[in-house]
Order: structure tokens, then C-alpha cells, then sequence
């Protein structure tokens, strides 16, 4: 599981936690917390949320193809379709991203994890 996997997936599970009240009952409210609102988040660039994966893309954590032409082999992340890219999309979305403000980017498996500098 690379980087974008595991903090995709901490971040979803951190909502779900969230969202859960004292009685285990989800909580009635769709605002993102003060901490994760969008304004205060600490993005590569602003207005955006930039997602690194892999390429290929394979399924199925990613799916929906990819167009002739495309930098992404077998699947391009942006069309939101396989496991990974719906759980990004759909966390963005609670973070009050629009799709359009969701940018992928490549990022070598390897890379993902390994100690140092980002690479963005």
C-alpha cells in the first residue's frame, strides 16, 4: 500500500471516527471539523489537493481506463472509478474539494514511503 493509500485511509478513518457521537449513532452534521477545514490545511498548492499514486494504475484500486495519449498506463486516477480513487474523491469531498480541485500526481511506490525530502 503506498503513501496516498495509507493516508487516504487514515483520513477516512479519522472521519468516520469523528463522525460517530457518544451513543455510536453518526453524527447528524456534514461540516468538516475546524481542523480540517479546507482554509486550514497545508496544501503542496493552494486550492488544491494533490494526490501522488503509482503508475500504472492498476485495478482494482484504480479503474475506468485510460485515454489514448494519457501519462497514466492502464487506469488515470482522475476518473474516480476503482477503490483508491473513489476514497480519495470521496474524502476530498468531505474536506469541500470540488473534483476539478483534486490534482493527481506520480509518485513511485517506492518513493511513497522512504525517509527524506517529499516528492512533490
Amino acid at each position: 500500500m503506498g503513501k496516498a493509500s495509507v493516508a487516504l485511509a487514515a483520513a477516512a478513518a479519522m472521519m468516520l471516527v469523528a463522525t460517530v457521537g457518544a451513543s455510536g449513532n453518526p453524527s447528524r452534521s456534514t461540516a468538516p471539523a475546524a481542523s480540517c477545514a479546507k482554509g486550514s490545511l497545508t496544501l503542496v498548492k493552494p486550492g488544491t489537493l494533490t494526490i501522488g499514486t503509482d503508475n500504472p494504475a492498476y485495478p482494482p484500486w484504480y479503474g475506468g481506463g485510460s485515454p489514448k495519449g494519457s501519462f497514466w498506463e492502464v487506469n488515470d486516477p482522475a476518473t474516480g472509478k476503482g477503490f483508491e480513487s473513489a476514497v480519495a474523491y470521496a474524502v476530498a469531498k468531505q474536506l469541500g474539494f470540488a473534483a476539478s480541485e483534486v490534482k493527481w500526481t506520480y509518485v513511485p511506490f517506492n518513493r511513497s514511503f522512504a525517509p527524506g525530502a517529499e516528492v512533490f
